[in-house]
């Protein structure tokens, strides 16, 4: 099994591979902001995002862990 196993066939006979560039660049920005502690707003530069509300709309997912540091148990 590789990255670019077929993942599933469209009713037009399009592949859809299991990874994809856009699968890639959204797991980078979650990585960077939850894990690396980078801020949003540098995040969306980036990205090369222009508005910061399409960037926290994407990339402001937030873990278990995340809300248990901030706001405790």
């Amino acid at each position: 099994m590789g990255i670019q196993e077929i993942k599933s066939t469209a009713r037009d006979d399009r592949e859809y591979n299991r990874v994809t560039p856009h699968l890639l660049r959204h797991s980078h920005a979650m990585h960077y902001h939850n894990e690396e502690d980078v801020p949003l707003d540098q995040v969306k530069d980036h990205l090369g995002h222009a508005n910061l509300q399409t960037t926290e709309n994407y990339y402001a997912e937030t873990t278990d862990e995340k809300i248990l540091e901030t706001f405790g148990e």
